[in-house]
């Protein structure tokens, strides 16, 4: 009888330690919420455990240790009210909203701030409407047949399927009739690990059926079907699967094609995108200085472009506006505005720094050059300016921007520079050797 006991013990404690290992169960509490943000990384595919993603049953070790984080996205889950108040009058105080896209390009029609309203009970989690921007004005469009998403509790055999459908009516232009079922299959239960951790996980099995039926302008579309197929790893831990692989079953197939593999995740600097920053050696000097701009960006940028304003500024040592670190002369006294923009992939940023550096006039250059005059200055708009310079030279006129307005031809000596057409504020005038060089850079105030 005593042994009887303690083999019925030992069995009762080892099913129970089964189940707090991994046969959990999953219910409304474990869905996003409102005020949820929860951070994915997407997977490179040649880094994904075929073998662990086509894994079911009971008792699994899926094994996603391996993945390669390649981007990021966030789930940002938002009151209908926060949203925009129209959508809240809609769907009511306790429905929020998950947003499907930015911008949707039809021709000449553009749709904007697309998301997808939800809401969740102790039954079921499951999508009420929708809601676009068309022509600056919320469109917001009920399910006539509720799209339920996931029905509780999950449990391991479980197996639940439903229909939906939901219409679109722009005022005539564009119509769009969504429709279809969802089948969800609880398929087994185990441990799963990926970058972010490990954790006890039911995976779940959902094919989509759905017709999008398109008109425009009154003119129906022939309809066009597709099969969706999704496989969520979800855990207690966390509100939104620990591991997600989506994909399609395209015609004449009956096994899914996966195109898209995302993971709960942290935050990943670098990930996708590149950070701009720059110092000079020195903030401060003369004409005759060079100066050295050494790029301090984050994440590896691919490429570079430098913008100095104003423009009165020569690149040196054979560096252009294209490298990392150039160096630079200013070529006129005052303050320069730098800017460094960075582009990696389909990522760009730029670092602006104004008034950054400040250049005085080399005592070098104005013993070395000859006398240069130009008066009167300031001058009236419409009235005529003299440039004084000994031997031949020609000058150009540039806006405050450093960007040209004219240029003179060849001149000896003395020329005189008209106003005419130009605006009031600052100008700058840059007057050159016959070799080319820039002999000097003078202000021009116009009023």
């Amino acid at each position: 009888m005593k042994t009887k006991f303690s083999v019925w013990s030992a069995c009762l404690f080892l099913l129970m330690g089964l189940a707090v290992r991994g046969q959990i169960t999953i219910n409304s509490t474990h869905m996003p919420g409102s005020g949820d943000t929860l951070r994915y990384s997407l997977a490179e595919a040649s880094s994904v455990n075929t073998t662990a993603l086509n894994s079911s049953g009971a008792n699994q070790t899926w094994d996603f240790s391996q993945l390669i984080p390649q981007s990021q996205g966030l789930n940002e889950y938002k009151l209908a009210l926060q949203i925009n108040p129209a959508y809240s009058l809609f769907f009511g105080l306790t429905a929020y909203g998950l947003k499907t896209f930015d911008t949707l390009n039809l021709g000449t029609i553009q749709l904007t701030n697309g998301y997808d309203f939800l809401t969740k009970n102790s039954s079921v989690y499951k999508a009420v409407g929708r809601g676009l921007t068309f022509q600056n004005l919320p469109v917001p469009s009920f399910y006539s047949d509720d799209d339920e998403i996931y029905q509780f509790p999950l449990q391991y055999g479980d197996n639940d399927s439903s229909t939906f459908r939901v219409a679109f009516d722009l005022g005539g232009t564009i119509g769009l009739v969504q429709k279809g079922s969802r089948r969800n299959k609880v398929t087994g239960w185990g441990s799963i690990t990926t970058p972010f951790g490990t954790f006890n996980a039911l995976k779940v099995e959902t094919t989509i059926w759905q017709t999008d039926s398109i008109s425009l302008n009154g003119f129906g579309l022939p309809p066009i079907p597709s099969t969706r197929v999704w496989y969520s790893w979800w855990s207690t831990a966390e509100e939104m699967p620990i591991m997600e692989a989506r994909g399609n079953v395209l015609p004449f197939s009956t096994q899914p094609v996966f195109t898209e593999y995302r993971f709960r995740d942290v935050f990943r600097p670098c990930l996708g995108y590149v950070v701009a920053d720059f110092t000079a050696n020195q903030t401060q000097g003369t004409t005759a200085d060079v100066f050295q701009l050494q790029d301090a960006s984050q994440c590896a940028p691919e490429t570079y472009f430098w913008n100095v304003q104003p423009g009165t500024y020569t690149w040196m040592n054979g560096s252009t506006a294209t490298d990392p670190n150039p160096s630079i002369r200013f070529d006129a006294a005052g303050y320069y505005s730098l800017g460094l923009s960075v582009v990696k992939g389909f990522s760009i940023d730029t670092e602006q720094k104004t008034d950054y550096i400040l250049i005085s006039q080399s005592s070098t250059d104005a013993f070395s050059s000859p006398t240069i005059q130009l008066y009167p200055n300031p001058v009236e708009q419409g009235q005529k300016s003299v440039v004084e310079c000994p031997g031949q030279f020609k000058f150009s006129v540039l806006n405050g921007l450093g960007q040209q307005l004219s240029i003179s031809g060849w001149q000896v000596d003395r020329a005189e520079l008209s106003t005419l057409g130009l605006k009031n504020g600052l100008h700058w005038v840059q007057i050159q050797q016959e070799n080319g060089a820039v002999l000097r850079v003078l202000p021009l105030m116009v009023h």
